[in-house]
């Protein structure tokens, strides 16, 4: 087989894939990722209790609980003092989240 067969059986081949494996729009996409983020608030809803800890916030957001209390004092995360701890209510916390996605969607589209 010379070079020329072999390039028309590749090209045959990868038109093929192309063929199978449509590109989803940028709509399709955006509705994907709408999608799963509202199955995973769903489900934090279900597994976190409706006023939460330092902990447990730093649990919901991946990050330490030095990281919560720095975005309290910036007034990035709204909290109430209880006493010499921070008690926070998860829908806010839930909303101060989609705040940010919703921030790295428009970074991402312009």
């Amino acid at each position: 087989m010379d070079n020329s067969q072999e390039e028309i059986i590749l090209a045959h081949k990868q038109s093929f894939w192309y063929a199978s494996h449509p590109m989803e729009s940028a709509n399709q996409t955006a509705d994907k990722l709408q999608t799963r983020r509202a199955q995973a608030i769903e489900e934090i809803r279900k597994s976190y209790p409706p006023i939460l800890t330092t902990a447990l916030v730093a649990e919901l957001m991946h990050c330490t609980i030095g990281d919560v209390r720095d975005k309290v004092h910036r007034g990035e995360l709204p909290a109430v003092r209880w006493g010499q701890q921070f008690r926070f209510f998860r829908e806010e916390v839930l909303a101060a989240l989609e705040e940010v996605l919703e921030g790295e969607e428009e970074i991402a589209s312009d």
